[in-house]
């Protein structure tokens, strides 16, 4: 994560922030988004190699 805080000159508010605005609804169906990851969101949650991780325990 310091890595992607030192690249895009940001600060740990602004990636909490991000991070916050990820929702996920629980449906008969199973999970889902309630909206598509964004371009940053995917960027930080690659920092932690959680992308794949993520998206695949909501299908």
């Amino acid at each position: 994560l310091s890595n992607y805080l030192t690249d895009n000159s940001t600060s740990m508010k602004k990636v909490f922030s991000q991070l916050s605005n990820i929702t996920i609804l629980s449906s008969q169906g199973g999970y889902r988004f309630t909206k598509a990851l964004t371009k940053k969101q995917k960027q930080i949650l690659s920092a932690f190699n959680a992308v794949s991780d993520i998206v695949d325990s909501v299908k």
